[in-house]
């Protein structure tokens, strides 16, 4: 996901950016949104305030396996 500035100023306004592959610190990543142009982060800090670009979290998928339950 991408600020609006971000993809004014980089890309050009490019309305084709989304699918489009990213290389940060030599890993490839997806854009999938353009953040409207209002948003603003909600960080604690002006520095955590002005973000351009955010990154999916990570996770693992585990196997959940329920030997009994208890339903109230």
């Amino acid at each position: 996901m991408i600020s609006d500035g971000l993809w004014r100023r980089e890309f050009g306004a490019d309305p084709h950016i989304i699918g489009k592959t990213l290389r940060l610190d030599n890993d490839a990543y997806q854009v999938v949104g353009v953040m409207p142009r209002s948003f603003r982060d909600q960080g604690s800090t002006s520095k955590e305030q002005n973000v351009e670009l955010w990154l999916g979290a990570g996770f693992a998928v585990y196997r959940l396996i329920l030997r009994s339950a208890v339903y109230v």
